[in-house]
């Protein structure tokens, strides 16, 4: 019988070797922490727009809403239209001064690292259409949102062990066809391009990528998480979160972009205008942002959200402690 070859798993401190331009570049606060917590945390924002048409097509999206969601909240056009649109360098490295950390975007970076994004864009649009939660659908959940987001990795296989609390992955998901061979080779393919997505921050945070790598290693390796450094991955489709703070996250998240997306960060005054292939790396704990959303008839998008949540971390703990414990009883 023939030797079947392992695949090898890309790890995610090797380097994708490119060359860019750095450039600095500040952002100026014009809002306190305090501020946009107590007035608009959890509202989604808005687009202005940039002419008629398209401030038309963002405020119709208010109606779009189904009815028993009452928990989605918009920040109006009247407040946003008077914040900076900010675009990054393009082909360049822009690193983004706020106040105590760095916003830093890598422009058109999933094509410099020799990534088909039009053909990566279909491969997310599937997982949305087989494995996705229905954000517009879905009941009321922390942070409202508004869309479809995939969420695949770790926390998200398709069969769950049979004392998990959690749904499995299958059962929530728009088509109950999807077999095992389909899934693991969606998977596989979301996950080669988040290892992508990773290995190319290494050029401006390799020691990161390093730490958060062993640290996941240390409690789950050959677990089936979306990359070697990160979980797990949202997959944001056309999708509009509220604003809010990743409180809980114990690294720095990344994101990267299958088409034009806007980011605000509201404590800036800021919708930062991300183009098709663009990696973002910020501190999610700490800077307010959300993901605006765009109409679907207006343009498709997607967006990868790589997160490593410290609440995720004490799971893994207790079960490489509760694998452990089950070994040694064995021996």
């Amino acid at each position: 019988m023939p030797h079947k070859r392992k695949r090898k798993t890309k790890q995610d401190h090797d380097v994708v070797n490119l060359e860019w331009t750095k450039i600095k570049k500040r952002l100026r606060r014009k809002h306190s922490a305090a501020y946009v917590q107590q007035e608009w945390e959890h509202l989604l924002v808005l687009h202005p727009g940039g002419n008629a048409k398209e401030r038309r097509q963002y405020a119709a999206q208010v109606d779009a809403v189904p009815k028993h969601r009452d928990d989605i909240q918009w920040l109006q056009q009247d407040v946003t239209c008077g914040w900076e649109r900010v675009k990054p360098t393009a082909g360049c490295l822009t690193e983004f001064a706020v106040d105590g950390s760095v916003l830093t975007v890598a422009s058109g970076a999933l094509q410099k690292a020799g990534i088909d994004t039009h053909r990566r864009k279909g491969q997310l649009m599937k997982a949305g259409s087989s494995v996705a939660t229905n954000m517009a659908l879905k009941n009321k959940r922390k942070i409202p949102a508004f869309g479809t987001i995939p969420q695949l990795g770790l926390r998200y296989r398709k069969e769950e062990p049979a004392d998990s609390d959690r749904p499995k992955l299958a059962v929530s998901a728009k088509s109950k066809k999807l077999g095992d061979r389909q899934f693991s080779s969606m998977l596989n393919d979301i996950r080669n391009l988040s290892s992508t997505v990773v290995q190319v921050t290494n050029h401006w945070m390799a020691n990161v990528v390093r730490e958060r790598e062993a640290t996941l290693q240390s409690v789950v390796s050959d677990l089936g998480s979306i990359s070697t450094s990160y979980p797990a991955v949202q997959v944001g489709i056309n999708v509009g979160v509220g604003i809010h703070l990743d409180s809980d996250d114990l690294f720095w998240g990344t994101w990267a972009c299958l088409g034009g997306l806007t980011m605000a960060l509201p404590e800036y005054g800021v919708l930062l205008e991300l183009s098709d292939g663009d990696i973002v790396t910020f501190d999610t704990a700490q800077i307010y942002h959300c993901m605006v959303r765009r109409p679907p008839e207006m343009c498709e998008c997607a967006c990868l959200s790589l997160y490593y949540n410290s609440k995720q971390h004490k799971r893994f703990i207790d079960t490489f402690e509760q694998g452990l414990s089950i070994e040694m009883e064995g021996d």
